[in-house]
């Protein structure tokens, strides 16, 4: 019977007392902030045609993983509630290495945007699971790995990436343990969120 490896985790909202909504969340690998600013106005429309093109809100999202972030945000926030706005998330890491953060500045980001009251049509969570010997390890460091970004009342991947040839049996395998980590981080998140 494989062991599977889960890292603790913990996170308090509302820091940030000038941001619309932030999150702060710390792993035994990780620190990371997260803040949202918006929905604020655009007011620099000055043609009909860019009036249409910003029916919708822009995510503008820092970060060090902003193409695979805004990616995943984009098809989970309703944007097409904030016409003509932008919806700002920033996310940093404080302590822990760049390439193992990804499913921890989702997290986070998510923390931000219901403490900032932003629609979302569901909540996403993200995990990692890998390979570490003959254990499966949650959002720690291992070969092969899948991130996965999930909805998790949809029960919906929105983002997956994976690294280091993954076979089909085990990619079920890590795909399956990605989302049962996603199911315990939302109920974790549903018990101490207010």
């Amino acid at each position: 019977m494989e062991e599977l490896v889960a890292e603790a985790w913990s996170f308090s909202k509302s820091f940030d007392k000038t941001a619309s909504g932030s999150a702060y969340l710390e792993s035994q690998s990780h620190k990371i902030l997260a803040t949202v600013n918006g929905p604020k106005e655009y007011y620099e429309l000055s043609s009909s045609e860019e009036y249409v093109r910003h029916s919708q809100a822009t995510l503008q999202i820092e970060s060090a993983h902003s193409q695979f972030i805004k990616s995943a945000f984009g098809s989970t926030i309703l944007v097409d509630r904030y016409p003509k706005a932008v919806i700002e998330i920033k996310i940093q890491i404080i302590e822990g290495k760049e390439s193992t953060a990804l499913p921890l500045m989702i997290n986070a980001a998510t923390l931000s945007l219901l403490d900032a009251g932003i629609e979302m049509r569901d909540t996403l969570i993200a995990c990692s699971a890998a390979r570490n010997g003959e254990k499966i390890v949650i959002n720690q460091e291992g070969s092969p790995q899948v991130i996965v970004g999930y909805l998790v009342n949809t029960d919906e991947i929105v983002m997956l990436q994976e690294t280091g040839g993954i076979d089909q049996e085990r990619l079920a395998e890590l795909l399956r343990a990605s989302i049962d980590s996603c199911k315990t981080f939302f109920n974790y998140l549903q018990n101490n969120f207010n």
